[in-house]
Formats: structure tokens, sequence, C-alpha cells
């Protein structure tokens, strides 16, 4: 024989309050459910409150939904660092070779003023020698002064 156990249910009908037995396994369906349901004067029930089970699924689908959302900003924040990775090589390659530049330009630069110090020397020691050139061929009057030769 099957023992069936009953629970009390109030009827919260304004004017009712009717107290009666349920079997325990129907109510527990109708809460499952959240069917209505009738007290024996014929006023309609329901439970809408959530049931455990309910509220374990519900916190369940809001932890997976953290737990996503979580990943999802890991997975940006990682895209992001790699973003900034690649600009840093960017960078380091562009530096590397404004670096290299820089060194093509300072030989350059130094040739150059090697090349005009050689030529303004050269150039000092042409203007001189026509100096030099000049004076020798200037004769001395008889003052003591050079004069021009014509």
């Amino acid at each position: 024989m099957m023992d069936i156990e009953f629970v009390k249910e109030t009827c919260i009908t304004a004017g009712c309050h009717i107290i009666f037995m349920i079997p325990k396994s129907v109510k527990e369906e109708f809460q499952r459910t959240h069917e209505s349901f009738y007290c024996p004067f014929g006023h309609g029930m329901h439970y809408p409150a959530k049931t455990p089970e309910e509220k374990l699924r519900e916190q369940l689908a809001l932890e997976q939904k953290g737990k996503i959302d979580a990943q999802t900003r890991l997975a940006q924040k990682i895209l992001e660092v790699q973003t900034l990775e690649n600009k840093i090589k960017e960078v380091s390659t562009a530096f590397d070779s404004c670096k290299s530049e820089e060194e093509k330009l300072k030989k350059r630069l130094k040739d150059v003023k090697k090349g005009i110090k050689a030529r303004t020397e050269g150039e000092l020691d042409d203007y001189v020698k026509k100096r030099l050139e000049t004076k020798t061929e200037q004769k001395r009057d008889n003052s003591g002064k050079f004069a021009k030769k014509q």
C-alpha cells in the first residue's frame, strides 16, 4: 500500500481563507509548473514564487553568463595586449631604422665637414701662396715701402 502525504494549504482570496489539505506531490507539481488550481470553493490559486530548483538554475545561468562575460573581457584584454605589443615592435623597428639613418647622416655630415675643411684649407693655402707671390713681385721703393709692379 502506498502512503500519500498531505500538506495544509490556505486560500488567500479575500473573504475565503479556507484551510484544506492537498497531496504533497500535487503541491510540489503546482509549485514547479506554476499552474493554476482551485480551493474547495472554486477560487483560483497558483504558486508564483520560484522553486529552489528554479532559483538554483537561474543562479547557475547568471554565474555562467558572468563567466562568459569574464572570458570575453579577458579575451579583449589579451587582444589589447597583443595590439600594444605589435605597436611596440613597429615603433622599435622604426626607431632602429631612424637610428641607422641618423648614423648615416652623421657620417655624411662628417664627410662633408672634412671636404669643406680640406677645400677651405686648400683655398687658404692658394690665397697665401698668391699673397706671397704678389709680395715677392713688388719692389721696394726708396722710402722703404712696397710698390706694386706695373
